[in-house]
This record gives C-alpha cells, sequence and structure tokens, in this order.
C-alpha cells in the first residue's frame, strides 16, 4: 500500500514512529505525530517524486548501509532513498536517492525477502505476471508466473522462504523462492519470453483474494508457526504448510483491507497472538480476535491502508 509506518528517517530515539504516504499524483509526504492535534511542525517531508507511488516499503536495501531505507515502486521503475535527518529541531528532512531499477511492463506491487547483497531484496509482480527481484543495485532474477490472468496480493513467507499470490482460477499459489529463482528469463518459452514458474502447491479458495497478511492468528500453534491469513470477498481463512486450512469465517460485509498487530497480554508459545483489524467499504473498521469480533468502529471514509503503532508515546495506535 501506500503507507508505511516505521523509523524512516533511523532515528532510534523509543516509539519514534513516523508515517510516510505516497499518493496516485506522486506526493511523498512523512509525518511525525507528537500531541493529539495536528501541526505545522508534524510534516517532515513533502516531496512531489516523478512519477505516481503504487506502493511504499522499509527496510534494509541498501549494501554497506545501515539503517531503514525507503522503497517506492513507480509504474515503470523502483528507486531506493535514504531519509537525510533535519539538523536541529524543526529542520527539513531530505530525500537522498540511494539506487534505483528499470521495471520492465507495468509494477503492481512488491513484497521484500532476505537478499544476499543487502540484507533484504525486493520482488516486483507486473500486471502481465512477471516477477522482477533486486537485490541492493543488482538485478536478482525475472521469471513469469504460471496461470496468470490479473495480479493480485503480493507476499513473503519467512517460514516457507516463499511468496504467496492468488491466480485466476481463485487459487492461492505458493512459490518457494529457490523455483522462481531457476525459472529465469529463456527466449521462447512462455509469455514475453520468460519461462513460467509452477506453483509448488495450492488451496482453492473459491473467490478472489484481496489481501493476504503474515500472523499467529489461531490458538495452539506451536511456538514458531505462522499462519497465513486470506482476507477474500466473502471470507476470512487461515492457512498452515502446504494450505492447510486452520480457520475460515465467512463475513456479512464488504472488506477492503486488513492488518494484523500484536494483541496486548498475548502468550506467543499458545497462539492467538495477534489480532486482525479489516476495514469495510461501509468505513467501519472491525478488530478480530480468532472467531470473536472484539469490536467495530466507524470512520468518515472507507479506508485503504491501516496499521498499528506507537504513537507519541501511546501504544496501539
Amino acid at each position: 500500500s501506500g503507507l508505511v509506518v516505521g523509523d524512516v528517517d533511523n532515528e532510534g530515539a523509543p516509539n519514534a514512529c513516523k508515517l510516510v504516504i505516497g499518493s496516485f499524483s506522486g506526493m511523498l509526504r512523512i509525518y511525525y505525530p507528537r500531541q493529539r492535534d495536528y501541526k505545522a511542525e508534524d510534516l517532515l517531508l513533502e516531496q512531489r517524486l516523478e512519477a505516481p507511488v503504487i506502493q511504499l516499503a522499509l527496510g534494509d536495501f541498501a549494501p554497506g548501509k545501515a539503517g531503514l531505507a525507503l522503497a517506492v515502486l513507480h509504474p515503470r521503475k523502483l528507486a531506493v532513498f535514504e531519509v537525510v535527518r533535519a539538523a536541529g529541531e524543526g529542520g527539513v528532512h531530505t530525500l537522498q536517492p540511494l539506487f534505483e531499477h528499470a521495471v520492465p511492463g507495468n509494477s503492481y506491487n512488491l513484497a521484500a525477502a532476505p537478499g544476499r547483497n543487502a540484507a533484504e531484496m525486493v520482488a516486483v509482480q507486473t500486471v502481465d505476471g512477471l516477477v522482477h527481484a533486486f537485490d541492493g543495485n543488482a538485478a536478482a532474477f525475472s521469471c513469469a508466473l504460471d496461470r496468470f490472468l490479473l495480479p493480485g496480493p503480493w507476499l513473503y513467507v519467512p517460514p516457507f522462504d516463499a511468496f504467496l499470490t492468488c491466480n485466476s482460477m481463485f487459487e492461492v499459489d505458493c512459490f518457494k523462492r529457490p523455483s522462481l529463482a531457476t525459472s529465469q528469463a529463456r527466449a521462447g518459452q512462455g509469455g514475453n519470453g520468460q519461462r513460467k514458474a509452477a506453483p509448488d502447491w495450492s488451496v482453492n479458495v473459491g473467490e478472489y483474494v484481496l489481501d493476504l497478511a503474515l500472523a499467529r492468528f489461531t490458538k495452539g500453534l506451536p511456538v514458531g508457526a505462522t499462519d497465513v491469513i486470506i482476507l477474500g470477498l466473502q471470507t476470512l481463512m487461515a492457512i498452515g504448510d502446504a494450505g492447510a486450512i486452520r480457520y475460515q469465517r465467512r463475513l456479512d460485509f464488504q472488506p477492503v483491507c486488513m492488518r494484523a498487530y500484536v494483541a496486548k497480554g498475548a502468550d506467543a508459545a499458545t497462539g492467538g497472538q495477534h489480532n486482525l483489524l479489516v476495514g469495510t467499504v461501509s468505513g467501519a473498521i472491525m478488530v478480530f480476535r480468532e472467531s470473536a469480533l472484539l469490536w467495530a468502529a466507524r470512520t468518515e471514509r472507507p479506508p485503504i491502508a491501516l496499521s498499528v503503532a506507537p504513537i507519541s508515546g501511546v501504544q496501539g495506535m
């Protein structure tokens, strides 16, 4: 999404979470809220970029540089910046370009995964079913996804070392990273001169998938295990290894987006460690803990992105 939350300028102070927002008009803004009401000094940076912002990500993307970098996905390129802190109180932050990659085709979304040149690499999915991975300032691999018609959510799952997406047959496909890396471009095979990567496993969800997330959502999970949360048009699901369904709930509202966050007082040893925020087209935000709806609130407009972070010293904002 066009929203990320974190210590983007590497201030290092406790709970120093900034809100980074990108728009289709190409405007990038960084906010640092420190009180209830908005003040002018809360806006750390406002800069118009050369192209619309498709997605943002924070991670250790720059080789040889300590701290977080900001990855900005544009329709035709991936740009990585360092946010330089202003000197003194009230100063203006600046964007320092580190490197960029041209993306063949039109970008749709990205996911970060462990890299070799840098601590994290970026895998970009395009609207024509290609995946282009960039490791630091070098290209890592490129391949085409099998059974592709329209792009869907794109998620890296560390326990599987795999990327997940949804195909045109309403199935969630799992592509192991080594399988994608070995399906390098080869002329004359598959669409657009690409050798197509077949999924390692698939699970039929029977409807279009809006979003994917990683969380310890279901109870009774072993230590180190995790769930993949699937938000469909009418269903909320959790799956485990090889697509085994652990949880399923029929929704009586139309969802838009979701975000998992660590529940207060949760026991990591027994699972059920994360709550789930779900935004709806009617402007409601609902909080689920497994099968229970804990509470709901209504906003002025339908949410398009959700996040939870400590803001102004208050946990769970």
